[in-house]
């Protein structure tokens, strides 16, 4: 994936956003790893253990690849899209409710296990969120989250995954609304949830 973009963008390809889901396909074809292996078979083995993580180097370019990725480059860079200007029933609607989403105040909040969304004032969605996070967290200074970062350091470091492991980028809790509960609409409940957590 990252080694057809880089070579669009080498090609000067401008990348609209509509071309995203297409180009993320498309990576999923790309063989040059495989390729690269393939092509050169070694009897060594890697002894060294990498518990699951992938290596963020890209596999080498590889020559006999150059006329099937001229051919995909030039399919991708030909797709033509014609302006819809006869819109039906449906696309008319999915605009105005995406119109209608981005001007609207409120925060709209995923249910835990269904798929209802609920909008919540601003407000309100920051007071059962600080409820969640200090009924099972402590508040901790910026020192802690430091330590923790040192220490996951030394960990991938002693195990040589230093250059295989990516440090843990901040990101905000967040809550799903659990709709499935009794009383929920005068006594809402939530899950909280993560998206930081470390990867050791």
């Amino acid at each position: 994936m990252n080694d057809l973009i880089a070579l669009l963008l080498q090609a000067g390809f401008v990348w609209p956003h509509f071309l995203k889901p297409i180009t993320s396909k498309t990576g999923f074809v790309w063989p040059t790893s495989k390729a690269h292996h393939f092509l050169n078979p070694t009897n060594q083995k890697n002894t060294k253990e990498n518990y699951g993580f992938k290596p963020r180097r890209s596999a080498p370019h590889v020559k006999e690849l150059v006329e099937f990725e001229d051919t995909m480059l030039n399919i991708i860079k030909s797709i033509e899209f014609k302006p819809n200007t006869h819109p039906n029933q449906l696309q008319t609607k999915l605009k105005q409710d995406i119109k209608d989403i981005q001007t609207d105040p409120h925060i709209f909040v995923k249910a835990d296990k269904t798929t209802n969304y609920y909008k919540l004032k601003p407000d309100e969605y920051k007071i059962l969120l600080d409820k969640n996070v200090t009924k099972s967290y402590k508040k901790r200074n910026e020192r802690t989250k430091q330590d923790v970062t040192k220490k996951d350091k030394e960990i991938a470091t002693n195990l040589k995954l230093d250059d295989r492991i990516e440090l843990t980028a901040s990101k905000d809790p967040f809550i799903t609304l659990k709709d499935h509960k009794p009383d929920f609409i005068n006594k809402p409940t939530c899950r909280l949830m993560f998206a930081d957590y470390s990867c050791l």
